[in-house]
Parts: structure tokens; C-alpha cells; sequence
């Protein structure tokens, strides 16, 4: 497919552009700098990669968001509603959903065994070995490496499209400008300014999609879609076989950006228990309605204003300059700088975490100090932007079909997906059954992934590669071939020893008590209150996502596929209202929860930083 945005001048000039970019830079520099000023974090590794572990719903809700959708409900989501019609948005919104919430149990379980852990490799390296710990190491930092590039080089696709700048200068500009800021605020700063770009993505795009809307009407597009018969039948109908084939290549590529993406669970470590829960319900139900709603009406939109096949790529920005005008083209400009902000933001954040935590602190340098911590992970967080912009001149010099080339990220992780499930639960599981699972796995889903490609169409390029059947058929053959050795590995050997919880942290009591942070760690008060949140919840938890993906994801396709509807003006209305309010409300949320968050105090348990003397006069929190 053509990725390329075809136009005869740039729809903005140079300085419009620049403008933009300056907005949206000194927006996230400022209030980091700001809150350092005034809030005077800690200055130590820990606080820097974790937050303090107590942030609470609302802002973690909309930084989560913010990088999870910004790029993919604007871009990939409309550009399948354009080709693929209702059933490809639904099934694309279903996929990235689904697993943010099959998350829930998983991290529980994570904060119960590993209570003080940074990264997801260390609940690796203290359930299975070490050399699982080091392959599983280098997957995902290979995987935020390639989730930032993914964000850059799409970004900078479509810029260059609409303004006609030199891609190499908007490389370094993006990246410099996300280096900068996160440096300065570590996780919290990432976290927070997440919050703000989430606030301006949400607030622009339900705008843009209301004004459209109220311009052409509900029943408007529909009857502009039916005077295009050729597109009205794929458009309109909702096919079970396109919800199926969609949402399990979606699923399947986001088990795999979910379980294995350090931001995802970063800000499932950063939070309180209670609190992740909700973080990780919100961030799922928030992705789905945006994704839904925005693939609605600028993807099906874009079918009834005409708009070219070959513009599909960018058919939101084309949508909003050929119905709205340019005013409305600068506002999704801001869009996409922001989500590009928020996503290389985060995963710098997940990277240094795992280059201090997994392999300097563990391998190189076991009793470092926290202030030769802190200098490395800032250090190592200017380098990682550096190497993002010589990676992503090699691949702009390349002319890769950028928007396909976000679909084959789950392929190198997806093998890591089952020993990751099986591990949190079934304690018969084997750090032997773990590595092999997940090197055969890897192996079986890169060859699974050629072989189709040249099966299916007779010859191995970028066409083939990149098609939807090919990724999924790679994709389940690495998740099938790693289920099966991590099984069969671990039932030849010896049920592995019971491990005690981890009880790690990168400051010692003398590093406390000389930063004057609470003087004093004290492990088990927190220990016991993570013991009497996760048991009582998780369950529950448990049962409502069983319940939610089995209806999302086996009742309604089954529904579709007894009934063949097809959208008639009165249901194409109800789903275009429905899909708006679900966005209003979600999109709400996320704007009021970090405000009234400030309101609420911070527990003093869940920082697990307390002195002697509040030991003694803090009762356990209540259920």
C-alpha cells in the first residue's frame, strides 16, 4: 500500500509549523519545570524511574492514553475505517482494548510477588533464571526502541506530507524537544505532561469530529456514502468475518505491545494498587471509545467526501481540510506533535528504566551509589534520544512503508506473551520452559511470518509482508510454538523452589535517612498492605474482563454473524450518537480525574517511606 500523502503544495507553511512545534515544546517543558520548582521531587534513581509508586488514577489514566492512542486512533484506526468500513474500526478497537484489560490480574499478581520491582524483566529474572531475565531484557528494550521510532518516523511522514519540511530536521527537533523534558522530570514529568497531551488530543479531536458532524449531518454522510454505491456495501455492512480476521490480528498485535512494553507497565508499578486497576480499566475503555468514534466518522467520512485512495494514509487531516479548513488542519498538526511528545516521552522512560535496573544495576554495578544512578540514568536517557535520531536518518534515508510498519512490532515479543501468563500462575512453570518457549517462539514467529508471505503471494516484499493475513499467521505461530515448549519444557523438569518476594529497592536505609525522605523504608507494612489489596480483588477483577472480552469479542461477532445487519439510516445514526457520548464521557474523565485526584491525600503506607515512630501509629489500610 501507498503510505505516501499525495498533494501538489504543502497545505502549511513553514512558519505555521514552527509554531506549532514551539506551543507544544515550551507546553511540556514549562510545567515540567515548573512542578520541579514548586513540588522539589527527590533527587534519587528510584523516585526518578517509579514516582514515589503512589500516583494515583486520573493523571496515570490520561498519560497511559495519550501515548497508547494518540497515533494509533488518528492514524491506523481511520485509515482502516476508510478502507475496511465499520466491522475493521470495531474489531481494531476491540484488540487494542481488550488487552489493556486482560492486564489487571498479571500486574496484581506482579505487585504481590515483586512489590519494590522497577521493570517487568525483574519479576523475569526472580521467577524464572538468568539467562531468561537477559533474553526477555533485550526483547523489550528492542520493543520501546522500536515504539518510539514507530511514533517518529509516522509523524514525520505526514508532516513532511502537509508542510514539505526536511524530514532530518523534524527528526531532530521531536526528539530533542521529548529528551529534554523527560531528562529533567523522569517519569513523573513524563507522567505529567502526558496528562496535558492527552487533555489537548481529547479535547481537539472530540471537537473536530462534533464540527464535522454538525457540518454534514448524521444522516448527511450516510446519504453521501449511499450516492457512492461501489464503497456503501463494504462501508455499511458489518461483516463478522472482517470483525474476526481484524480483531484477532489486533489482539494478537497488542498482547504483545501490552505485556511486554515496559511504559504500559511502568505506570502499573508507579501506581497504587487500587489505583492500576482503574488506570488500566480507564486506559482500555478510553482507547476503545476514541478508537471507535474517530475511525466512524473520519474514516467513513473520507468514503463520503470522495476523498482519493492514495491520500488514506493522513485521511483524518485530509477530512478536516477539505470539510473544516486549515484552522482545523493546524489543530490535528497539534495533535500528532503532542501524541508524538507523549510517546517518545514514555518510551525513553521504559528504556532507561531497563538499561539502570536490568542490566547496570544487576550485572555491572551492584552496590552502586543512587546518585551514580541517577547521573547514569540521565546520562543514558541523552544517549537513547541521540541513538533514536541516527536510527530513525537510516530508516527516513530507507523510505520504509512507515504506517505498515508499526503492524509487525509484536512479532520479536509475541513468543514472550505465554511464559509471561503461565509464569503469574501456574507455579509448576520452569525457567527452562520460559527461555526455550520464548527463543523457539521468536524463531517460529519470523519464519511462520516469510513462509506465508511467500504462500500467500508468491513472493517475499513490503506488499506481502505486510499484509494483515501474514502477520497474524506469524503472530500465532510464534505465541502457539512458545505455549507449546514452555509447557512440555516444564513438565520434564522439577517444579522450580518457592522464592521470597523481593525486597529491592535502589536506596538503602542510610540514602534515606541522609536525603531526609521519611528517614526510613519500611518494607513491611507495605508488603502486608499489597497482600490485602491483590487477593480480594483480583478475582473479581478477573471475572468481569473474562466477561467483557467474551461480549466484545465471541457474543457480538456471533450476534453479527446470525443477523448480517446492515446500518440503515436509523442505526447508522444510533451508532454515530453512541460512539460520540462514549467518547464525551471517557474524554471527560480523563480531563476531570487528575483534578480531583489533587484533592486527595497520599497514603502514607503505599510510599513505603516512614519512619520508625509512624511504623508504630499507622494501622493497616482498610479493604
Amino acid at each position: 500500500m501507498d503510505t505516501a500523502t499525495t498533494m501538489t503544495e504543502p497545505y502549511l507553511s513553514s512558519w505555521e509549523f514552527y509554531s506549532i512545534l514551539a506551543i507544544a515544546a515550551l507546553t511540556s517543558v514549562v510545567i515540567v519545570g515548573v512542578w520541579k520548582h514548586f513540588r522539589n521531587p527527590p533527587a534519587n534513581a528510584e523516585w526518578f524511574i517509579t514516582s514515589g509508586r503512589n500516583l494515583q488514577t486520573g493523571i496515570t489514566s490520561a498519560s497511559l492514553v495519550a501515548f497508547w492512542t494518540g497515533i494509533s486512533s488518528t492514524l491506523i484506526v481511520t485509515k482502516l475505517g476508510y478502507e475496511l468500513g465499520l466491522s475493521a474500526v470495531y474489531g481494531y478497537a476491540v484488540g487494542m482494548a481488550a488487552p489493556l484489560l486482560l492486564l489487571i490480574p498479571f500486574s496484581l499478581r506482579l505487585k504481590k510477588d515483586t512489590p519494590l520491582a522497577h521493570t517487568l524483566p525483574e519479576w523475569i529474572r526472580w521467577r524464572f533464571d538468568a539467562r531468561t531475565h537477559k533474553l526477555v531484557t533485550v526483547l523489550s528494550l528492542l520493543l520501546t526502541l522500536w515504539y518510539a521510532l514507530f511514533a517518529l518516523l509516522l509523524s514525520i511522514h505526514l508532516i513532511q506530507g502537509f508542510t514539505g519540511l526536511d524530514p532530518y530536521l523534524l527528526l531532530f527537533l521531536l526528539v530533542a524537544v521529548f529528551t529534554i523534558y523527560t531528562a529533567m522530570g523522569g517519569l513523573h514529568g513524563s507522567i505529567l505532561t502526558g496528562y496535558v497531551q492527552c487533555s489537548i488530543i481529547v479535547v481537539i479531536a472530540l471537537s473536530l469530529a462534533v464540527f464535522f458532524c454538525n457540518r454534514y449531518g448524521d444522516i448527511g454522510i450516510y446519504e453521501k456514502l449511499s450516492m457512492r454505491q461501489e464503497s456503501l456495501g463494504l462501508q455499511m455492512r458489518v461483516s463478522p468475518s472482517t470483525i474476526i480476521m481484524v480483531g484477532a490480528f489486533s489482539i494478537l498485535l497488542h498482547l504483545g505491545l501490552t505485556f511486554v512494553h515496559q511504559p504500559v507497565w511502568q505506570r502499573c508499578i508507579a501506581t497504587t494498587p487500587r489505583s492500576h486497576i482503574q488506570v488500566l480499566l480507564v486506559a482500555g475503555f478510553a482507547s476503545f471509545a476514541i478508537s471507535i468514534a474517530l475511525g466512524t466518522v473520519f474514516g467513513l467520512g473520507g468514503q463520503a467526501l470522495g476523498i482519493p485512495s492514495d491520500q488514506s494514509s493522513g485521511i483524518m487531516a485530509v477530512v478536516l481540510n477539505e470539510s473544516l479548513g486549515h484552522n482545523a488542519l493546524l489543530l490535528f498538526i497539534l495533535i500528532i506533535v503532542m501524541a508524538t511528545f507523549a510517546i517518545g516521552s514514555a518510551e525513553l522512560v521504559g528504556g532507561v528504566s531497563i538499561l539502570v535496573t536490568d542490566l547496570y544495576k544487576h550485572y555491572w554495578a551492584r552496590n552502586t551509589s543512587d546518585e551514580h544512578l541517577l547521573s547514569y540514568a540521565r546520562t543514558w536517557m541523552i544517549l537513547l534520544g541521540i541513538g533514536l535520531a541516527i536510527l530513525g536518518s537510516y530508516l527516513i534515508s530507507k523510505d520504509l512503508p512507515v504506517q505498515w510498519f508499526y503492524f509487525t512490532g509484536s512479532l520479536p515479543v509475541i513468543s514472550v506473551v505465554p511464559p509471561i501468563l503461565l509464569g503469574m500462575f501456574w507455579q509448576r512453570m520452569h525457567g527452562k520452559g520460559a527461555f526455550w518457549g520464548v527463543l523457539l517462539g521468536l524463531f517460529a514467529a519470523i519464519s511462520g511470518w516469510i513462509v506465508a508471505a511467500q504462500r500467500e503471494h508468491g513472493a517475499v516484499n513490503a506488499e506481502a509482508l505486510f499484509d494483515m493475513s501474514v502477520l497474524t499467521i506469524g503472530n500465532l505461530a510464534g505465541f502457539a510454538v512458545s505455549v507449546l515448549f514452555t509447557v512440555v519444557l516444564s513438565l520434564m523438569t522439577r517444579p522450580p523452589k518457592r522464592r521470597p518476594v523481593i525486597i529491592d529497592s535502589f536506596l538503602s536505609s542510610k540514602d534515606i535517612r541522609e536525603q531526609d525522605i521519611r528517614l526510613r523504608f519500611s518494607f513491611h507494612s507495605y508488603i502486608r498492605y499489597i497482600h490485602r489489596v491483590t487477593d480480594p480483588i483480583a478475582s473479581f477483577v478477573l471475572y468481569f474482563i473474562l466477561a467483557v472480552s467474551f461480549i466484545w469479542i465471541v457474543l457480538i461477532p456471533l450476534l453479527i454473524y446470525l443477523w448480517h445487519p446492515r446500518l440503515e439510516h436509523g442505526m447508522f445514526v444510533m451508532w454515530l450518537i453512541g460512539a460520540l457520548v462514549c467518547f464525551l464521557l471517557t474524554g471527560g474523565y480523563l480531563l476531570l480525574a487528575p483534578i480531583i485526584d489533587v484533592f486527595q491525600g497520599e497514603d502514607p503506607i503505599v510510599l513505603a517511606f516512614q519512619s520508625d515512630e509512624e511504623e508504630e501509629h499507622v494501622s493497616e489500610p482498610e479493604d
